[in-house]
């Protein structure tokens, strides 16, 4: 894990709809580095998907993801089937 000064941000249940875009909007108004515990996250949508490869392309730590979600973000914007 980075510096005691980065932000913990846990994500669990589903990413998607009007969850994606409040998601966002949190992590633009958090002051420094992010870090992401996603442990319980089951799934995304397509722009959660794309959030995620988004924070994960700015080096954003993903902790926890799981491999199914590690090979979707991978394949370049596949769906994830719910």
């Amino acid at each position: 894990m980075q510096g005691a000064s980065c932000k913990l941000v846990k994500i669990d249940g589903w990413l998607e709809g009007a969850g994606v875009a409040e998601l966002a909007r949190v992590l633009e108004s958090a002051p420094g580095p992010l870090h992401l515990l996603l442990h319980d996250l089951r799934g995304a949508d397509t722009l959660g998907l794309s959030l995620l490869r988004g924070l994960a392309d700015l080096g954003t730590p993903l902790e926890g993801l799981s491999e199914y979600l590690k090979l979707v973000l991978s394949d370049g914007g596949a769906r994830a089937p719910r």
